[in-house]
């Protein structure tokens, strides 16, 4: 496993708030794996006492640790075992972690260089990380956690009507049914960072495609206003993107085609356009396709250089 593949299991585990991790997970991270998360603010010790879990069961409950001292003066501790009965265990094993919401939240905000201090609306749910420009003004960022739940619907409410706010998920996009009003742009995080060099980073151009998909899907879903050079104006914009996109997309699976990884393919882009092209956007122009293995086996479109 690697940093960030340990960044993709937090990523996940902060949709799930029940979700803790054992010793017997953190055998599994890479070296410093902990100490990096937890200085970034993404972990925390879990808050309920100490636990642990018998080390020679195959599937081992989480049992309530019991301090006994000893004759020596020594303190020991033991966890009952429902086959091995009293089990000692060593202090490194009582520790368990957790994915820390607001920290998690403050993270997120720092590395898009938000200016404000995150603000918790719903505790452990809902934040407001602050405002970003975009196209000439300014959007409201937010932070939710669990969108996938039966409350989903009760934080929704709290996001803001007309669907101006980019919300961000860690990795479960919700369905559109969740939302009162207009479907806002949702993204999910897991597609979008990454770790370097211990830094947590976020790849800012996938991130603006993602939010301007979101904006071209909400117009297609959106009724078109009845005045008739409003509604020229805004077909003429989605159809624009709609063939920038088409035209970005071929040119993302002709590099894919000619390298051997959706990295190398958005290295050849991206030299070749002048402008960052994220691997996450080579790997969506597949998708839109069909899947990988579908375009691969596909015969080359001709028309675009």
């Amino acid at each position: 496993m690697t940093v960030d593949d340990l960044l993709q299991v937090l990523l996940i585990a902060s949709d799930d708030s029940d979700r803790v991790f054992r010793h017997r997970d953190l055998a599994e991270w890479p070296e410093g794996g902990l100490e990096l998360f937890t200085q970034l603010g993404l972990l925390r010790r879990e808050s309920g006492g100490l636990m642990a879990e018998c080390d020679t069961c195959t599937e081992p409950p989480l049992e309530s640790v019991v301090v006994i001292e000893g004759a020596d003066g020594l303190s020991r501790m033991f966890i009952h075992c429902p086959e091995a009965m009293r089990v000692e265990v060593e202090p490194e094993m009582c520790e368990c972690w957790e994915v820390d919401p607001d920290g998690f939240a403050r993270s997120i905000a720092t590395t898009l260089d938000l200016k404000t201090t995150p603000k918790a609306i719903l505790s452990n749910r809902l934040w407001r990380l602050g405002r970003m420009p975009y196209g000439g003004k300014t959007r409201k960022v937010l932070l939710a956690m669990g969108l996938h739940l039966p409350d989903a619907g009760a934080i929704a409410r709290h996001i803001g009507p007309k669907g101006r706010s980019i919300v961000l998920v860690p990795s479960i996009v919700p369905d559109d049914q969740v939302w009162p009003d207009v479907v806002p742009a949702v993204i999910a995080l897991d597609q979008i960072a990454s770790m370097e060099k211990g830094a947590l980073l976020i790849d800012g151009k996938a991130f603006m495609d993602m939010v301007a998909e979101a904006d071209e899907d909400k117009d297609r879903k959106s009724i078109l206003p009845v005045d008739p050079d409003i509604k020229k104006e805004i077909v003429g914009r989605m159809v624009t993107r709609a063939i920038d996109r088409r035209e970005l997309d071929e040119l993302c699976i002709r590099a894919r085609k000619s390298t051997t990884s959706y990295r190398g393919a958005a290295e050849m882009l991206t030299k070749k356009l002048g402008r960052p092209i994220s691997k996450d956007r080579v790997s969506r122009a597949f998708e839109r396709e069909g899947g990988f293995d579908s375009v691969m086996a596909s015969p080359p479109k001709k028309g675009v250089s």
